[in-house]
C-alpha cells in the first residue's frame, strides 16, 4: 500500500499557509503604525511650523506694525500715500476719515491733505481691546 505523495504533504500545507496568513497580518498591521506614525508626526510638523508663523507675525496680540507717510512732506495740491499694516485687528478706523479700511498686513492708499494734518490709525480686537498710532503729513 503506497501513501499519495499529495495526503503526506497536506498537513504541512495547512501549517504553512496559517503562516503566510499570519505573516500577510503582520504586515499590514506594522505598515498601518508605521503610516500612522508618520502621520503624527507631520501634523506635528505643520502645528509647530504654524506657530512659528504666528510669532513671526506678532503672536496672538493686536499690533499696528505699519503706519507712516510717504512722502512726509507734501507740497500743496499734491498727493501722498499712508501706509499701514495691522495683527489680529477686526477693525480699523481712521482719523480723519479718507477712505474705508479693513484689516491688512500691508497696504497704502492715496491722501492729499489741504493742510498739514494729524492721522491717527486705531486697530481694535476681537476682545476689546484697541491700540493707536499717530501720523503727521506736513503740507508746504
Amino acid at each position: 500500500m503506497t501513501v499519495d505523495p499529495i495526503r503526506k504533504i497536506l498537513p504541512y500545507t495547512g501549517v504553512l499557509v496559517i503562516l503566510v496568513a499570519l505573516y500577510t497580518a503582520y504586515t499590514f498591521y506594522a505598515r498601518h503604525t508605521d503610516a500612522d506614525l508618520i502621520s503624527r508626526q507631520q501634523t506635528e510638523k505643520k502645528l509647530e511650523a504654524d506657530r512659528d508663523a504666528i510669532a513671526r507675525m506678532g503672536g496672538t496680540s493686536l499690533k499696528i506694525t505699519s503706519f507712516y507717510a510717504n512722502p512726509a512732506v507734501v507740497v500743496q495740491g499734491k498727493s501722498g500715500e499712508l501706509c499701514y499694516g495691522a495683527i489680529n485687528a477686526t477693525s480699523l478706523v481712521l482719523d480723519p476719515p479718507v477712505e474705508s479700511i479693513s484689516p491688512s498686513l500691508g497696504r497704502c492708499f492715496s491722501v492729499t491733505p489741504k493742510t498739514t494734518t494729524h492721522y491717527i490709525l486705531t486697530a481694535r480686537d476681537a476682545a476689546g481691546h484697541s491700540v493707536e498710532q499717530v501720523v503727521d503729513v506736513m503740507v508746504r
